[in-house]
């Protein structure tokens, strides 16, 4: 798929064509306006520019045709009048010698009647030793024993034995039939080749016999009565290069040349001496020096053959040229000057498009041809099966930023010449944008075919080395969209494939995914929720998020001694959202830091009112590794502490393992600044991320908070298999004080308290609750 082909086979309609400077000639600018109003879709130029190379061709075909219509067709009538007489003649004479073949013929097959029911009416169990001998005493070539289910059980031939033949052949042909006996027309063997004519005999038991005779031995016998000699004598006419007769099967019986008897013929032939001559077709010379005149055998009114006249068109061709060369040179001129003047008018509105719709590194179509082609393909009907494809590059932006924009184009043209050189039908490659490629695919059959594209380019990828060595990409990941009849627009096509393209992972095993409407509903779904948390954020909606609150349990005595703050969010369109989504959208979108600052608010203005109810309980609240690493998180906690009634003894401050994987010291440092100002501080999760006893020491924290994980095994597993009382026992070896999340019974929080667990929190003292009904809940679990 060369980028000059794709941009020969497609042109956009409403192309605004660059102004022509003031010298530019008058009658230049009104073609050009003509062809613009012309061209109204892709593909109008180049169809434009073939329908007037095509004009020009047949107005000088039809000169030339005119001149010599009459000539060839007199001189095919006289041939064939002539032709037809000497046929009819040959086949005369050729009937007696035919009977007497025909005769053999069906000695020959009598024969291998009689050998296949010699073999079925033996009193004896037959071995392929026994077959040996009886071929040789019969003078056969094959004898073969099938059982019902179409396997040699027995052959003469040692490599038959337990060879099946194939569905089709005809040998499973004759076992499905009710035939006795019967004998096939000479054919190739499926094994090694050669022809051979075969009987076939069924004994009482259901196994079926074969025997076969070449078709040399056949040939030697029919040789006897000297056909070739016969239609040698008939070369009498100088016109007459050969004379062929052929059995009703097509086998060939006879030659005036004695060559290639015994084959099947095949027809070849044109269909008429019209044909054969070409007449119609001009200028171009036909290629058959020889045209074959058959006439039927009859024997009785009945054919038994075909007599094949070879009569030579040299002479007759002859004459047709001699005839039209003249007029053909003085023409040919006309029309080479005419393709000149098309041919310039084509380039530059070629260099037009190109500049317009081909990107300028990969040399391939751009977004706005692939945006064109496709309204054009939309508008079709019926319209063809089409689907897309986008193509991601990975590590393109980051190459280009590390090794410079010379660098990030190499890829580029790499990816692209390797994506063309797949030469995948029906497809057109297209540069979409800074690291994508569009692949738009017609009539592609089943939804496999595109699978089986996207696998074998994302399998089969090599590796590239940039000039330093290092791995440039790998891989490709896709998204695809099949275009099916709703679509009748392109920037819907567009967009939909882009958000299939965007629910493919790059870590995942499969690097495709397919658009469907649950990926629609969900980039909808999102969109909504990511208004409504702004809302929520940025205009107070108290309604929309809000805090719900889980106890925390001493383990001792099973009064409240804090809370967890938990946010929750109900939409107006979905209802209640799940935190693990809204969340992951406030991450994606940059709303992260807001929304834990109005969490952060709540849960501080919760404990004020804790506080002014006699209350004094702690409250945790979970701070996101994104909003830990600001800047001016700690000048914020800061700033509540001076302009709030807080207790900042009151206030945990829970945050998961993973923050400090990669800001281990900075967060470690505003751990130590946050405990000097009061906050307690919890690692929530523990046990399941970044988890490092040789690390927990030095950590500014008071408390760690076991993962739900651990807890969910104790029920589940032996005591000697599980290491939550460890967990527990090296906590405390730091000084730091364990909380258990996730119980649920009072198997888990009987082995807890053994352990020493110091605080627990689960559904087995209460779900959470929101501010109202959790106050409630306290003062009747502590009373």
């Amino acid at each position: 798929m060369e980028t000059s082909l794709l941009l020969k086979e497609r042109v956009i309609d409403n192309i605004k064509l660059p102004e022509e400077d003031e010298g530019g000639s008058a009658l230049e600018k009104k073609l050009l306006k003509k062809a613009s109003s012309i061209i109204r879709k892709p593909g109008d130029a180049v169809m434009l520019t073939k329908l007037s190379l095509f004009l020009i061709t047949v107005f000088l075909c039809l000169g030339l045709t005119i001149l010599s219509q009459g000539i060839r067709f007199h001189y095919m009538k006289e041939l064939d009048k002539n032709a037809s007489s000497l046929a009819q003649g040959y086949a005369h004479s050729l009937s007696k010698s035919v009977e007497a073949s025909s005769v053999v013929q069906r000695l020959l097959h009598d024969k291998l009647k009689g050998i296949a029911s010699i073999i079925t009416n033996a009193d004896y169990a037959f071995e392929s030793s026994h077959l040996v001998e009886l071929s040789t005493q019969m003078n056969v070539d094959e004898i073969n024993i099938y059982n019902e289910a179409a396997e040699v059980m027995l052959s003469n031939v040692e490599e038959y034995i337990s060879w099946t033949p194939p569905f089709n052949h005809p040998v499973r042909g004759f076992i499905r039939s009710e035939m006795r006996n019967h004998v096939e027309p000479i054919r190739e063997n499926s094994v090694n080749g050669r022809l051979y004519l075969y009987g076939y005999e069924r004994m009482t038991d259901g196994r079926i016999v074969q025997v076969g005779i070449t078709a040399d031995k056949v040939n030697d016998l029919l040789g006897g009565f000297d056909l070739n000699r016969l239609l040698g004598e008939m070369l009498t006419h100088e016109e007459v290069d050969y004379v062929k007769f052929i059995s009703t099967e097509g086998i060939l019986l006879g030659s005036s040349d004695g060559e290639g008897l015994g084959t099947v013929m095949e027809d070849n032939a044109p269909a008429s001496l019209t044909g054969a001559l070409c007449i119609g077709v001009f200028p171009v010379v036909p290629e058959e020096k020889v045209y074959d005149f058959r006439e039927p055998v009859l024997l009785s009114g009945t054919s038994i053959g075909t007599l094949i006249v070879g009569i030579g068109l040299e002479e007759v061709k002859a004459s047709i040229l001699s005839l039209n060369r003249t007029m053909t040179v003085a023409l040919l001129m006309l029309y080479l000057v005419a393709v000149l003047i098309i041919y310039l008018l084509y380039d530059k509105s070629r260099k037009l498009y190109e500049l317009a719709y081909t990107d300028e590194t990969t040399r391939l179509p751009n977004a706005k041809f692939l945006k064109r082609t496709l309204s054009y393909e939309l508008s079709q009907s019926p319209r063809k099966q089409l689907a897309l494809i986008m193509v991601h590059v990975p590590r393109f932006s980051k190459i280009s930023m590390v090794k410079g924009y010379e660098q990030g184009e190499s890829i580029l043209n790499e990816a692209a010449e390797y994506i063309d050189a797949q030469n995948i039908e029906g497809t057109t490659l297209f540069r979409f944008s800074e690291e994508k490629f569009m692949m738009l695919i017609k009539n592609y059959g089943e939804r496999a075919h595109l699978v089986a594209i996207m696998e074998k380019l994302s399998r089969i990828l090599p590796e590239q080395e940039g000039r330093g060595g290092e791995k440039r990409y790998s891989t490709l990941t896709f998204g695809a969209l099949e275009i099916v009849d709703r679509y009748t627009s392109g920037e819907k096509v567009l967009k939909d494939v882009l958000i299939a393209m965007n629910h493919v992972d790059e870590a995942e095993a499969k690097s495709y995914g397919f658009f469907d409407e649950d990926m629609e509903r969900n980039i909808i779904r999102e969109n909504v929720l990511e208004s409504e948390l702004k809302q929520a954020v940025y205009e107070n909606h108290a309604d929309r998020v809000f805090l719900h609150y889980q106890p925390l349990v001493d383990a001792e005595s099973e009064k409240v001694i804090g809370l967890e703050a938990l946010c929750r969010m109900k939409s107006e369109f979905y209802g209640m959202v799940s935190p693990l989504e809204f969340i992951s959208i406030a991450e994606k979108n940059g709303l992260m830091v807001d929304l834990g600052k109005l969490i952060l608010l709540k849960a501080v203005k919760f404990q004020e009112s804790l506080l002014e109810q006699g209350l004094r309980i702690s409250v945790s609240v979970n701070i996101s590794p994104i909003q830990l690493i600001q800047d001016d998180f700690v000048t914020m906690m800061m700033h509540l502490v001076q302009t709030t009634k807080m207790d900042p003894t009151l206030l945990q401050l829970e945050i998961t393992e993973s923050v400090f994987l990669r800001n281990h010291a900075l967060v470690n440092s505003k751990l130590k600044v946050l405990r000097e100002m009061g906050f307690l501080i919890a690692i929530d999760d523990f046990g399941t991320g970044y988890s490092s006893f040789s690390r927990l020491k030095e950590l500014h924290v008071d408390a760690v908070k076991i993962d739900q994980y651990f807890i969910r095994r104790i029920a589940k597993v032996d005591d000697s298999m599980l290491i939550t009382g460890d967990i527990i026992r090296m906590v405390h070896k730091f000084g730091l004080t364990t909380v258990a999340e996730g119980v649920e019974n009072q198997e888990e929080r009987a082995y807890l308290v053994s352990k020493g667990c110091d605080v627990l929190q689960g559904y087995y003292y209460g779900r959470p609750l929101p501010e109202k009904d959790i106050c409630l809940y306290i003062t009747e679990q502590n009373a």
